[in-house]
């Protein structure tokens, strides 16, 4: 590290089953949720996306400081990394997004 930065800390998990339980997250934090409707201030429940393409998820959603959400899936999600969007909808209805910072293994 330079000039008193402190290192970087990177965990890799590999694993060769594609449902292995280290692959698995219930609980993820997003960094600032863009919202396309009036800012939540109290956990609800909602719809998750966190793939292109991946059916609706049930989930719990609760707004963090900083503008941020925890989201906790009703089931395991498999292979969330930060840096893929969390995508937050009420039905049909898209409520906002966020780029996932966190996953708890």
């Amino acid at each position: 590290a330079e000039c008193g930065q402190q290192p970087m800390l990177v965990l890799l998990v590999g694993a060769q089953d594609a449902n292995h339980p280290l692959l698995l997250t219930c609980v993820l934090s997003t960094l600032r949720v863009n919202w396309l409707c009036e800012p939540p201030s109290e956990p609800f429940d909602a719809e998750v996306r966190l793939r292109h393409r991946q059916p609706l998820q049930p989930a719990r959603v609760t707004p963090l400081p900083g503008g941020g959400v925890r989201i906790e899936a009703g089931q395991p999600q498999r292979a969330i990394s930060s840096g893929q969007s969390a995508v937050i909808y009420r039905g049909s209805r898209c409520l906002g997004g966020g780029v996932i910072d966190r996953t708890a293994i």
